[in-house]
């Protein structure tokens, strides 16, 4: 989990564990979806490739101040990046947040974000590989239900369409996701190397926070 992260802005492991689940509101045609860049850095073209699949699916898009922001191989600075959080966090139409991409560098935020906001206003948040450690984060800080899923610079498939609309925008209380026929999709859900990698990273910061621990990590080199 990302507990030595979330533990800077006062929440333990016990805490966390404790938290009860905040579910988004379903999303509605018409509603408003904020695209936001934690990550690495987007193109032009894949900003535009993220609005118009959002606008594909009947929702609107909101892009913040610092969508297109560089710095280095992020999208902008962390200050930046955070700013866009919780510029679209606060916005009142804003009903979802969406990844325009992953990459790297979204952990950076986990210290950083108004968990008592999240909490107090329950959005849907949407991604996959580097956003894996956000929504853990998420979870783990204000018990937010995340959805592990296409990025918005996807391209989607009928089945991914399909079932992104019925986890999103028509959620029953037991939904069964259907097999895909295609050899190789995105599907909501699905892990791969990078999520596993970042929730990895974040349970070893964890470790490395434990007193002694870098001490035996040195005695260890020692001894071999």
């Amino acid at each position: 989990g990302a507990g030595p992260l979330l533990r800077a802005r006062g929440r333990g492991p016990a805490a966390a564990a404790a938290l009860p689940q905040r579910r988004p509101p379903r999303l509605q045609p018409g509603d408003t979806v904020g695209l936001f860049n934690p990550s690495t850095l987007a193109s032009d073209a894949q900003i535009d490739k993220a609005v118009a699949n959002v606008e594909s699916l009947g929702l609107r898009v909101r892009l913040p101040e610092n969508v297109r922001a560089r710095h280095g191989k992020t999208a902008g600075t962390v200050a930046q990046r955070l700013a866009d959080f919780h510029a679209l966090w606060r916005d009142g139409e804003v009903k979802a947040l969406w990844a325009v991409r992953g990459g790297s560098g979204a952990a950076a935020l986990l210290p950083h974000i108004d968990l008592a906001m999240v909490r107090e206003r329950p959005k849907a948040v949407i991604g996959y590989s580097d956003i894996t450690a956000l929504l853990l984060g998420l979870w783990r800080g204000a018990g937010l239900v995340g959805f592990h899923g296409p990025v918005a610079t996807s391209t989607f498939s009928d089945y991914s369409l399909a079932q992104w609309r019925k986890v999103l925008m028509d959620p029953q209380p037991e939904t069964r996701l259907a097999m895909a026929d295609e050899d190789f999709i995105f599907q909501v859900g699905t892990l791969s190397g990078n999520p596993v990698a970042a929730v990895a990273g974040l349970a070893t910061l964890d470790v490395l926070k434990r007193p002694g621990t870098y001490e035996k990590v040195f005695a260890t080199g020692r001894e071999l």
